[in-house]
C-alpha cells in the first residue's frame, strides 16, 4: 500500500461520518479536493471501501487513526482495561468527554493488538497513526497555560509493576512522585514505547506505515507529564502528527513550528502539524475548544505552515475538524510568523 501525501490533509471526526450519506462525503471530497486536501484522517474502523472509493474519485487517501488508551468513542470496552486513580487513592473523574485508560495492563494490550489486527485487516491504508498512546491526561485542557495533568495512575496494578521495577515495595504515591520521580518517569515513557512497538509491527504486517499523535508540548515535559519520549518512539513511528490546536492551547505559528523543530532535531521521523480551524459550538458541541477563530488569524496561520512545509520544516498541515469550512489562504499576500516582526 503506497504511503499517502500529507502535504495537506484533513480529519474527519467518525460521528460526522457516520451521519453522512454518500453523496454528503462526495460533496465534501469535491470541496477538500478543491482545497488541495490528499488524504482524509479518521478513526480506522469508520473507513470503509465506499468511503475510500469516493475520496479516491477526488484523489484523496484514507489514513487510520486507532485510539489505544481511551474508548470513548468505543461500541465496547476491551477487556483488562484500568481507569486512572489519583493521589489519593480514588478514581480519576472525567474531564468534559475523557476519562483515559491507563497503560501496562498484559490483558488490555493484548487485546489493543489483536483490535488493531482486526481493524487494519478489514480495509487496506497506507498509514495508522496511534492515538491516545500516551498516559491518561486531557490535555486539551489540564496542558493549557503551562498546566499539567493530574498525577496517575495510582493503581493498584500499576504500583506493583512499578515497585518490581525498581526493586522497593510499600511504596505511596508521594512517594514516588518525589523520592523516586525519575525512575517514575522512566517507567512510564517505557511503558509506552513498548506498546507502540508491538503496535508498528501489526501495522507493517498490514502494509502500512506506523506513526503517532503526540501532545503539543515540549520534549521534557510531554514525556514527564504523558510518557510520551519522541525519541523512543521514532525507533518503531515514521510520523508524528502534533496534536498542535492553537485556539485550545493559545499556540501561534512560531510554538508550533519550534515544537515541530524540537522533534525533527532528535528524530528521523516525518512531523505533520494538526490545525485547528474552528471552535464553533457548531463542531465543538458543550466542549470548550478555547477562544472564536478569527479567518485573517486562520489563514495567516496556515500560510505559515504552509511555508515551512514548503522549505521542509513540516511533513504537512492536518485541519481538525475536517468537516468545518476549510480556510482561506488568499486573506493574506504574504506568509508570516505570528509573534515575529
Amino acid at each position: 500500500m503506497a504511503t499517502p501525501a500529507l502535504t495537506r490533509s484533513a480529519f474527519l471526526r467518525p460521528a460526522t461520518i457516520a451521519g453522512w450519506t454518500r453523496d454528503d462525503l462526495a460533496r465534501w471530497s469535491s470541496r477538500a479536493a478543491a482545497a488541495g486536501i490528499t488524504a482524509a484522517i479518521t478513526k480506522l474502523d469508520a473507513i470503509s471501501p465506499e468511503f475510500q472509493a469516493v475520496l479516491a474519485a477526488d484523489g484523496i487517501a484514507a489514513v487510520g487513526a486507532f485510539a489505544c488508551y481511551s474508548d470513548h468513542a468505543r461500541p465496547d470496552e476491551l477487556p483488562g482495561i484500568v481507569r486512572p486513580v489519583g493521589i489519593d487513592g480514588r478514581r480519576l473523574s472525567a474531564i468534559e468527554w475523557y476519562r483515559g485508560a491507563v497503560p501496562g495492563d498484559s490483558g488490555y494490550e493484548d487485546a489493543l493488538v489483536e483490535r488493531l489486527r482486526a481493524e487494519a485487516a478489514h480495509v487496506g491504508v497506507g498509514m495508522i497513526l496511534l492515538d491516545f498512546l500516551r498516559w491518561p491526561g486531557h490535555w486539551e485542557i489540564e496542558s493549557r497555560a503551562g498546566g499539567h495533568p493530574r498525577a496517575a495512575s495510582f493503581d493498584a496494578a500499576t504500583m506493583s509493576r512499578f515497585s518490581s521495577r525498581i526493586g522497593r515495595s510499600g511504596l505511596t504515591p508521594r512517594a514516588i512522585l518525589t523520592e523516586h520521580r525519575r525512575a517514575w518517569d522512566d517507567f512510564r515513557a517505557e511503558t509506552v514505547s513498548a506498546i507502540a512497538a508491538r503496535l508498528a509491527e501489526v501495522i507493517r504486517a498490514a502494509g502500512a506505515e506506523p506513526g503517532a499523535f503526540l501532545v503539543p508540548v515540549g520534549h521534557p515535559v510531554r514525556r514527564a507529564d504523558y510518557g510520551q519520549d519522541a525519541v523512543d518512539l521514532a525507533r518503531s513511528m515514521s510520523v508524528f502528527a502534533i496534536m498542535a490546536y492553537q485556539q485550545m492551547l493559545r499556540l501561534s505559528s512560531a510554538d508550533v513550528l519550534a515544537l515541530a523543530d524540537e522533534i525533527t532535531d532528535s528524530t528521523q521521523a516525518r512531523v505533520i502539524a494538526m490545525t485547528q480551524v474552528s471552535a464553533d459550538p457548531a463542531y465543538a458541541g458543550e466542549w470548550d475548544w478555547g477562544p472564536p477563530v478569527d479567518p485573517v488569524d486562520l489563514a495567516a496561520h496556515v500560510s505559515a505552515l504552509d511555508a515551512a512545509t514548503r522549505q521542509g520544516r513540516l511533513a504537512g498541515i492536518t485541519y481538525f475538524p475536517g468537516e468545518a469550512p476549510l480556510p482561506r489562504t488568499d486573506l493574506i499576500a504574504t506568509p508570516r510568523l505570528e509573534g515575529t516582526s
